[in-house]
């Protein structure tokens, strides 16, 4: 098994964060702007978490339909030239109970701060946490 570092990013799955909009970037992206995974794989992320959001979370099971049985459908041609995008997994509210027992702040805090504004600082979960997925 190989490790490899993940990270975990709260909020709805490729969206820009809280107050921000696609007419509020300008430059080219992944050199004047970049989304979560951008970065995280610029910074040699193996694969990012996600943590839905509320309205992510009401709607979970059309969500989850969505993605599972209809998939993503691009067209080659209009993606742009860069390496492959890392695996994304967007995670159940009961999975975020279990990874972020123990930590500095559990899934309800992460909750209760992002949704009164106050988005927490960054930390690390603690070294002895381990997951493991199946990425194809």
């Amino acid at each position: 098994m190989r490790k490899a570092k993940s990270r975990s990013c709260f909020g709805p799955a490729n969206a820009y964060p809280r107050g921000i909009k696609s007419s509020d970037l300008s430059g080219k992206r992944g050199e004047d702007w970049m989304n979560a995974a951008d970065y995280a794989q610029k910074q040699g992320v193996a694969g990012l978490v996600i943590i839905p959001d509320f309205q992510y979370l009401a709607n979970w099971d059309r969500n989850r339909n969505r993605v599972t049985e209809r998939g993503v459908m691009r067209v080659d041609k209009f993606q742009p030239a860069t390496a492959a995008q890392i695996p994304q997994l967007v995670i159940s509210p009961r999975v975020t109970d279990v990874l972020f027992q123990g930590e500095r702040m559990d899934a309800q805090s992460l909750f209760e701060a992002s949704y009164a504004g106050k988005p927490p600082e960054p930390f690390a979960l603690r070294t002895d946490k381990q997951s493991q997925s199946p990425l194809k």
